[in-house]
């Protein structure tokens, strides 16, 4: 509900909202942690017990690699087949369509998601690009991890043609041109709305309601 606040907050405050379609895809929800799902992680794993019997116990330590989850809940590895496919089956066609010209105006796409979703499509997005493959995904992933609630980062794709010798030719000055998809990044966590918030004290819901606080709104309006 959040991430749809935010998407709602952020489409609100466009020139033309009415023009600029707005769509919720249950591929962007947060990982799924199952029957650890609103209960502390701060028990410590007991190295004498396997990981089946702490949830037997009711107790839920937290998960250190990618493969391990919460009884009916998701592992990171589930979280980035999620991802996988929200970035093939919605992200890439509109890159492939402003490639070949079916798109009128450069495509411009807000995905509004989840602190621990959003790393795991950066990465899988870096991977499109071979300049950014052989940097160590556990980089990119660490870099793009920690975002501050609605702060965000800008990537571009884009196309760069490059030309290589045609195998079947004995002329090596015989070139098959291709091209080669570009990730860049243009922002990375970005969050000056946040700079002047002050947290308050005792809790949101311990205090009545400030018809002075700016709206959430206003921190999207261009």
């Amino acid at each position: 509900m959040r991430a749809l606040k935010t998407a709602k907050a952020i489409h609100a405050t466009q020139p033309s909202p009415s023009t600029v379609p707005l769509h919720t895809n249950e591929l962007l929800r947060e990982q799924y942690f199952g029957a650890a799902e609103g209960k502390s992680f701060k028990t410590k794993r007991n190295k004498d017990m396997t990981l089946a019997e702490h949830f037997a116990r009711g107790l839920f330590p937290a998960l250190y690699n990618r493969t391990e989850r919460f009884p009916g809940g998701e592992s990171r590895d589930d979280v980035a087949t999620r991802a996988q496919r929200f970035l093939d089956e919605v992200l890439m066609p509109y890159v492939w369509q402003e490639d070949t010209g079916k798109a009128e105006s450069p495509i411009h796409i807000v995905v509004v998601s989840h602190g621990l979703f959003i790393p795991e499509l950066i990465v899988l997005m870096a991977r499109k690009d071979d300049a950014h493959k052989a940097k160590n995904e556990a980089d990119i992933r660490s870099n793009a991890r920690g975002m501050r609630n609605t702060a965000w980062t800008r990537v571009e794709f884009g196309f760069q043609r490059v030309e290589h010798p045609n195998p079947g030719s004995d002329d090596s000055d015989v070139q098959t041109p291709e091209k080669a998809l570009r990730l860049k990044f243009l922002n990375v966590k970005v969050h000056p709305h946040l700079h002047n918030l002050k947290r308050q004290t005792g809790g949101i819901s311990r205090l009545a309601h400030d018809p002075a606080q700016k709206d959430i709104r206003s921190f999207f309006a261009k």
